[in-house]
């Protein structure tokens, strides 16, 4: 088992080669052992019930 130290956490807007732009958090985690090692964990944001909820409107791409 390690330690692990938080780094920090924000939004990121991701290209998805299929879904196009989706908005994302995300938390970054150093193991203290290794700080040359870091632990990022992306999520929906809160109060995001779905991806479709994720994706900016205007940049989704056309359903086949």
């Amino acid at each position: 088992m390690y330690d692990v130290q938080f780094s920090h956490a924000g939004r990121k807007r991701l290209r998805h080669p299929r879904l196009g732009l989706i908005a994302v958090s995300h938390a970054a985690f150093h193991v203290a052992e290794r700080p040359e090692q870091t632990l990022v964990v992306y999520h929906l944001p809160t109060g995001t019930d779905s991806l479709d909820a994720a994706i900016p409107s205007g940049s989704r791409p056309p359903r086949p």
